[in-house]
């Protein structure tokens, strides 16, 4: 399916490296769940890490967490509440940000029962 293939595609591209390794794409999920991956990039590439949200009560891309300047290696890269959040299918963006755009990026889908 067209849209399985989207949700391993990249957004943009600056040379930093971004993988998503828990949650699983398309994983349910409850509890707080460690987000699992690699944000490796350089000054040259990005300023910072940041993680985002889409779904349920969140309409837009929503910050997730903090801002990290720190590059990780398949490491935890924040912390996902899930009982916090409704019911429904979710999208989690790891997105590198130079200034105030985001230049490169990556997505996965994970439910909510």
């Amino acid at each position: 399916c067209w849209a399985d293939v989207y949700n391993y595609q990249p957004i943009g591209g600056v040379g930093g490296v971004l993988q998503i390794q828990q949650p699983i794409n398309g994983q349910i999920i409850s509890g707080v769940i460690p987000i699992i991956g690699t944000a490796q990039f350089d000054g040259s590439q990005a300023d910072i890490y940041h993680l985002f949200i889409r779904g349920g009560q969140f309409a837009d891309f929503t910050p997730l967490g903090q801002p990290h300047n720190s590059p990780v290696v398949n490491g935890q890269l924040e912390e996902l509440h899930a009982d916090a959040l409704q019911s429904g299918s979710y999208t989690l963006r790891l997105a590198l940000v130079r200034g105030s755009d985001m230049v490169q990026a990556t997505d996965i889908n994970f439910s909510v029962p």
